[in-house]
């Protein structure tokens, strides 16, 4: 089953042109943070938003400083994504893996979809400069990864 997982990671490494070195989340903070936020009953988007706040705190004069700040944060929730998926794969059922890897697909999917409007939108519609919307980009997809390792950790939390 490690296989199956594997191959959805790499169609989500190229589809975020992941780089190798992965600075931007830490995976246990945000596991602790999604963790209580559960047991808490509330939404765990704080936890994701943690996990950007030095890139936000970037200015809109550092608009490219920001995005690559955001890539690097999404490319830390693919590796946690990975992480999961892996855990998932060597501890469950065969049914369980397949299961978890498309649900992840699709909820990173839709999630790059809405950014992907969003870009369109700002295009069409806005006088911002290419390095604002693409900010804005790299934000939305690194928050659609970090929804997309809430939502599996989240739905296999109970894998041991």
């Amino acid at each position: 089953m490690l296989l199956r997982g594997g191959i959805v990671f790499s169609v989500f490494s190229v589809a975020f042109m992941a780089a190798p070195a992965m600075a931007g989340v830490d995976l246990a903070a945000a596991d602790a943070c999604i963790q209580g936020r559960i047991e808490a009953g509330k939404p765990v988007l704080e936890c994701i938003e943690a996990a950007s706040a030095d890139c936000a705190a970037n200015g809109p004069e550092a608009s490219s400083t920001a995005a690559v700040c955001f890539r690097e944060v999404r490319d830390g929730w693919s590796a946690g994504i990975k992480g999961l998926l892996d855990k998932v794969g060597a501890t469950g059922s065969d049914d369980i893996a397949t299961i978890a890897a498309i649900e992840v697909k699709y909820d990173i999917l839709t999630g790059l979809l809405q950014c992907d409007r969003m870009e369109e939108l700002a295009k069409a519609v806005s006088d911002q400069s290419a390095e604002v919307i693409l900010r804005q980009k790299s934000q939305c997809e690194a928050a659609a990864s970090g929804n997309a390792y809430a939502r599996l950790f989240w739905r296999s939390r109970d894998v041991k």
